[in-house]
């Protein structure tokens, strides 16, 4: 029992990660295609989206791992992106964010519930 609900725990985690990762590289590919006037202009509104992008994942695998190091990390990330969000900030459509945020919520709670319960 003990090692279908980790196993169950450990996929949710891995694919809240790669859907985040997957997220970043598409930022990074916007960024990247763009021609280098768009790209001075876009970079700065695309910072905010991609630290806090990244921050989520590495937060949520550092308490899966229990790596006080990696919560600190990914926490600090997502503090920073929201610090230096302006109003010319890009992000993510809704019915994307939306969604990408509630399997995180659902990572963190099943890796919690599962240290909790086991």
């Amino acid at each position: 029992m003990i090692g279908v609900a980790a196993g169950a725990v450990a996929l949710l985690v891995t694919v809240s990660s790669l859907s985040y990762f997957g997220i970043m590289g598409v930022l990074l590919y916007k960024l990247a295609v763009e021609g280098s006037e768009t790209r001075r202009i876009l970079g700065g509104p695309l910072l905010p989206a991609f630290l806090q992008n990244l921050g989520i994942p590495v937060a949520v695998i550092g308490f899966t791992l229990q790596s006080t190091a990696a919560v600190l990390i990914g926490s600090l990330m997502i503090a920073f992106g929201m610090l230096i969000t302006s109003e010319r900030t890009v992000s993510l459509h809704p019915a994307v964010e939306a969604p990408m945020l509630a399997l995180a919520l659902i990572s963190l709670g099943a890796v919690g519930a599962l240290k909790f319960v086991f």
